[in-house]
């Protein structure tokens, strides 16, 4: 995990073994923003008025061919992280391999840990911990 982006993005990267598959924090409906070839920019937009954006993803086939402009569960899985840092193009641009998420919600509750904690406790400490998903990943 690495700190604000702005204030309303982190970052998370993926620890080596963890693996680099995204899935939608919650439920809502599904957009992409932005593709370059490379990458998308998916935007998730939720019941309650929230939205979640997921930069750096290479959307799976059946998310391509099926959900895009549909309603998503909580943990479908959206596709994986890109692939081959440094990048830089139309959608994004990196030196890792992360997930850029966006919220509109500062303060989005993701597995009992309030966003803005996670962040904080990001760039503040030398020890930052890990956060997995527990969310049951939906195919």
């Amino acid at each position: 995990v690495q700190g604000w982006h702005g204030g309303n993005a982190i970052d998370f990267q993926p620890a080596y073994e963890v693996g680099y598959s995204v899935v939608a924090v919650e439920s809502g409906y599904l957009r992409e923003v932005c593709r370059d070839g490379y990458q998308s920019l998916l935007q998730i937009t939720h019941a309650d008025g929230n939205v979640t954006y997921y930069l750096h993803v290479q959307p799976s086939r059946t998310l391509r061919n099926t959900l895009l402009d549909h309603s998503v569960q909580r943990g479908q899985y959206l596709g994986e992280l890109t692939r081959n840092p440094p990048f830089n193009y139309a959608c994004g641009q990196g030196l890792s391999r992360h997930l850029h998420f966006v919220s509109s919600n500062p303060h989005l509750i993701i597995q009992g840990h309030d966003l803005s904690n996670i962040a904080e406790i990001a760039t503040c400490c030398r020890d930052v911990p890990i956060f997995v998903s527990e969310n049951e990943r939906v195919n």
